[in-house]
């Protein structure tokens, strides 16, 4: 059963920091260390510094919460 609501969390929390991330990377100036007109590298860099930062947070949050789940029982 802890599995299943590990596997939840860590799905809910990934897609959250998926959607954070790349509001975040959107927003901010990165596209100027791209040559003018390299619009798909600068979708693909976007979405896979996303995805990398998505899952590290996500992994933390579930090794967080095993390790208070260690402490309490």
């Amino acid at each position: 059963m802890a599995n299943k609501y590990y596997a939840i969390v860590f799905f809910l929390s990934f897609l959250f920091m998926l959607v954070i991330s790349l509001k975040v990377l959107f927003d901010s100036q990165i596209h100027k260390i791209f040559k003018q007109g390299s619009v798909t590298s600068i979708r693909a860099f976007y979405i896979i510094i996303a995805i990398v930062v998505s899952y590290i947070v996500s992994s933390a949050i579930i090794d967080f919460i095993k390790a208070i789940n260690a402490i309490i029982s």
